[in-house]
């Protein structure tokens, strides 16, 4: 199971310019923005809009001005993937791309791909439409609970500003946090391990459907990695815990290796560029396609001694673990106690899900929400129709299937304080669109993952640990306290999320910048200087944090592991 296209792909970038490059425009081009396209936005594209993806219209992720309208552009066979582009011959819109088949458990209707336990035109079937009032549930039409329209600071579905609770989140926009929270496919505070094969790559949901095998999909760890058998990850796999990484099978990293104690394989270990053990090396055997550094009198079996370069070896935590980097879901779910949300604006009572016993349908248009909890015997279907947060003050306990999505061009972060579990099938996103929707968990008992679980989302679950039992595919990617395989664990990271920060602009008054403070720096101080201070690369989105300013990078090292420094830019290979 073995990947020689990424082997070789990691070669041809270890030639490259690409890591520790110093090139690139510096902080000084006359706009102000320190971001060296001239343009004012601070952003890097050059376009003026402030969103990030230079085509200078100031939409959301995944849409595009279409005839002077904001215009959903995953999914739609009429616009797939930009104005006007629709997909040849027996291929399907699957995401913002063409494909010949639709990920996941989507099914292909009218070009399109679908789900069909939840979409309101193809409820159950191709062409099954709900009647105006109505959504899917699981394969069924029902009314949804009556609300009314989004509140007067929700214009045009957002953006959401401020969620309060302190640390990672005050002062942020859920896209923000989102982008900075989730650079890594799976990622982990104390440990890694695994019964079953854990298998990671990437993609771009912003840019075109998902293909297997794409570069860019990192696992990192603050402490011990434990495998007994394959972890093929198509990016970087950092584990900077003393007590190293121990692999019984196959262990095929595509772009850099970093370890803070011994590596320890009884099988071929594969990796695209550098590696860096903290310790003995014994693999059976070790290819590298750069140079494996290894402190001086380490053991090293398995690997040619030419390769090998002895010296002091240093592996930083690759995960944002310590309380003031980790997003703080109780805070924010206490912070919006009533009267601190918009459930009196919409008329929706918190417990509008509690003891649930017909299938129920809940609409919510942009705004943060309330809910005591989500409980009962019979389904239930949660859609953000815009820009919405949801915070569930309790518990989610369900004995039927239930499900959290967002309807094209919109996006949903649900906060949890309590307990989570059900014994029917979860739904959590879509494949099409997984940076769209983000579940935050808080509580200690963590996350538990069957097969029955269906993912096109990023899950962090801060507090508590991971464990799946049988087989897993995930669209998106996950952060948490822990992560335990007993099934196969697949996910295809997402790199549309490192713009999710993107949606939180709003353009200012003719400035252009799309900040909303009408100073035309970009940096949304207001104050037209464009400096932004920072004490890390957190506090710059993911970019290059240079003697106490946001500015650009010169090394890979400025940037938020596993972002690698390109022409003053911190980016993410691939995915």
């Amino acid at each position: 199971m073995t990947r020689p296209g990424l082997f070789l792909f990691a070669m041809f970038l270890a030639s490259s310019a690409l890591p520790g490059c110093s090139c690139g425009n510096p902080v000084g081009d006359g706009d102000g923005d320190g971001d060296g396209d001239g343009d004012g936005d601070g952003d890097g594209d050059g376009d003026g809009d402030g969103d990030g993806d230079g085509d200078g219209d100031g939409c959301g992720l995944y849409e595009a001005l279409c005839g002077g309208v904001c215009t959903p552009i995953a999914g739609d066979p009429d616009n797939c993937g930009g104005c006007g582009v629709s997909c040849g011959g027996d291929q399907v819109c699957a995401g913002t791309g063409c494909a010949d088949a639709c990920p996941g458990t989507l099914t292909a209707c009218d070009g399109a791909c679908v789900d069909l336990a939840h979409d309101a035109n193809h409820c159950s079937g191709c062409g099954l439409a709900c009647d105006m009032g109505e959504g899917c549930v699981e394969g069924a039409c029902v009314p949804a609970v009556v609300v009314g329209p989004g509140p007067a600071q929700c214009p045009a579905g957002g953006p959401l500003i401020d969620l309060g609770g302190g640390g990672a989140a005050e002062g942020a926009c859920t896209g923000d946090i989102a982008q900075v929270a989730f650079r890594w496919g799976v990622c982990a505070c104390d440990q890694i391990t695994t019964s079953g094969l854990i298998d990671v790559d990437a993609f771009d949901s912003a840019a075109g459907a998902y293909a297997p095998g794409g570069a860019g999909g990192g696992v990192g760890c603050n402490g011990f990695i434990g495998t007994s058998d394959d972890v093929l990850v198509s990016g970087s796999l950092w584990t900077a815990g003393a007590g190293g990484l121990s692999t019984s099978a196959l262990l095929d990293v595509g772009l850099e290796l970093q370890c803070g104690g011994a590596l320890q394989s009884s099988d071929a270990v594969q990796v695209g560029l550098d590696a860096f053990v903290d310790g003995n090396v014994v693999a059976s055997p070790m290819a590298v396609g750069g140079t494996l550094h290894v402190p001086d009198g380490a053991t090293v079996i398995g690997i040619d001694e030419n390769q090998v370069a002895r010296g002091p070896v240093n592996v930083p935590p690759p995960c944002d673990c310590e309380d003031e980097q980790r997003v703080p879901t109780q805070a924010i779910v206490q912070s919006h106690a009533d009267p601190n949300n918009d459930n009196a604006a919409i008329g929706l009572d918190a417990d509008a899900l509690r003891a649930v016993s017909s299938p129920t349908l809940l609409q919510l248009p942009c705004g943060v929400y309330r809910l005591s909890g989500i409980d009962g015997s019979e389904e239930v279907a949660i859609v953000a129709t815009e820009r919405v947060v949801l915070i569930v003050d309790g518990n989610i306990g369900t004995s039927a299937n239930l499900s959290f999505t967002a309807a094209p061009g919109a996006e949903l972060d649900v906060f949890v304080s309590g307990t989570i579990g059900t014994s029917g099938s979860v739904t959590i996103g879509s494949p099409l669109a997984p940076a769209a929707v983000r579940f935050y968990a808080g509580a200690n008992s963590g996350i538990g993952l069957s097969d029955d679980v269906h993912v096109g989302a990023f899950l962090y679950v801060g507090e508590g640990g991971l464990t799946t039992s049988g087989d897993v595919e995930l669209f998106g990617g996950l952060f948490a306290r822990s992560v335990q395989t007993s099934g196969d664990l697949t996910v295809h990271y997402d790199g549309a999320v490192l713009s999710a920060g993107d949606s939180c602009d709003e353009p200012g008054p003719g400035d252009g910048d799309g900040d909303g403070d009408g100073d035309g720096d970009g940096d949304g101080d207001g104050d037209g200087d464009g400096d932004e201070t920072c004490d890390t690369c957190q506090d710059c989105g993911n970019q290059a944090c240079v003697d106490g300013a946001c500015g650009a990078c010169t090394v890979n090292a400025d940037c938020c592991a596993p972002l690698l420094c390109y022409e003053g830019t911190c980016v993410n290979v691939g995915g």
